[in-house]
């Protein structure tokens, strides 16, 4: 069975118009996409810029310690995993020692190492800043005094008993 010429013409024109607006249908959603995916990322800059203001604007105190290497950076690994940063997810560990109160059932104090020591030298000890909430820090500064303690040694014990007892790693401190 032959085909007309005319019959062709009408198949042929119908194929290139087919794959035209196939091509203009896909160009189009790639703009769309493009668009829609440009939208979410203003979205989302604006819902962190946001929260970033909302953080800021409570009162932040500077509480000063000190950690060994291996503790600072197993803290920045675990904040990692979480979708955290160092400083929240160290506030969280800290709400969640002074909840748990462990030293009410024999949890013994630790005081952190001078970096400026032999011992603190060689195992990698440094001064680590938490910027704490004004009512957390408080909390700290109060449980220090009662106990006659520094305020390094409970917040450098809460993160020692989170690293140790609560969320050990897999290798040990």
């Amino acid at each position: 069975m032959l085909i007309s010429s005319r019959t062709f013409l009408i198949v042929s024109a119908f194929v290139v118009a087919n794959e035209i607006l196939f091509a203009l249908f896909t160009h189009y959603l790639c703009i769309f996409l493009f668009i829609i995916d440009h939208f979410f990322h203003h979205v989302l800059f604006i819902i962190y810029h946001f929260s970033i203001t909302l953080m800021t604007s409570t009162d932040l105190v500077l509480m000063q310690t000190r950690l060994p290497s291996a503790l600072r950076l197993y803290l920045k690994a675990y904040a990692k995993q979480h979708g955290s940063s160092l400083e929240l997810a160290c506030q969280d560990i800290l709400s969640l020692f002074i909840q748990q109160a462990p030293w009410q059932q024999g949890l013994l104090w630790r005081a952190p190492i001078s970096h400026r020591s032999d011992k603190g030298e060689r195992q990698g000890w440094a001064q680590f800043n938490l910027f704490l909430p004004a009512e957390m820090a408080a909390q700290l500064e109060s449980l220090a005094q009662q106990l006659h303690i520094s305020r390094a040694s409970v917040s450098y014990t809460g993160l020692f008993w989170f690293a140790k007892h609560i969320s050990p790693p897999v290798t040990q401190l």
